[in-house]
């Protein structure tokens, strides 16, 4: 129930309208100050029912202190700096991938066809790289003969191996073929590789 109440001293008057529990609790004081109101000195004090009301004040109080209470809780009593963001990762460079992925073991393949018969069969001298390149005319190039020309150049073109010297020594490592029956010779200078020679090396080349 709101309850009304008028105080006048000399031209100095307070009128309040409100609760009655701020009637019993401040009406004391709020007479003290009127009658601190000098007579006819026709000031005017501000209204009672202008200021907010005791509970309305202590509750805004209350609220703030709360709340504050709560910043300082969190906040540690200082304030946070916002962490910096996560600089992006760098891209791996595509040239250092490629040096990453490309075996350090990786080896050059042979440059032609008798290196590689050579490589398979353990060419170790002349008389082995005579008979790598009888096999890479006749099993690869299907010449079933070849001339000593032919077989020479194939000789050189296996670069990893061939010798000057093993030109030099062509003509005994043809005889010496003929003789254990790896190489055949139907007509002079003109070579072809035996049967058994064939089976041997195309064995080798499977494995």
């Amino acid at each position: 129930m709101a309850t009304r109440i008028r105080v006048r001293k000399g031209d100095t008057e307070v009128e309040y309208e409100g609760s009655e529990q701020f009637l019993r609790t401040e009406l004391s004081s709020l007479l003290q100050v009127v009658s601190a109101f000098p007579s006819g000195s026709g000031g005017q004090a501000p209204p009672a029912a202008a200021a907010p009301s005791p509970e309305i004040t202590t509750t805004g109080t209350k609220a703030a202190a709360a709340r504050k209470k709560a910043s300082t809780r969190k906040s540690g009593g200082r304030k946070t700096p916002a962490s910096p963001a996560p600089a992006p990762a760098a891209p791996a460079s595509s040239g250092s991938a490629g040096r990453a992925s490309a075996s350090p073991e990786a080896k050059t393949p042979p440059a032609s066809g008798s290196a590689d018969i050579a490589a398979r069969i353990g060419c170790r001298h002349g008389t082995d790289l005579v008979l790598a390149a009888s096999a890479q005319l006749n099993l690869r190039g299907g010449q079933k003969t070849f001339s000593r020309g032919a077989l020479l150049a194939e000789m050189k073109a296996a670069e990893e191996y061939y010798k000057p010297v093993y030109g030099k020594n062509l003509s005994r490592y043809l005889k010496n073929l003929i003789k254990d029956r790896q190489l055949s010779q139907p007509r002079p200078n003109v070579y072809g590789l035996t049967a058994a020679a064939q089976r041997e090396i195309e064995k080798i080349l499977a494995e």
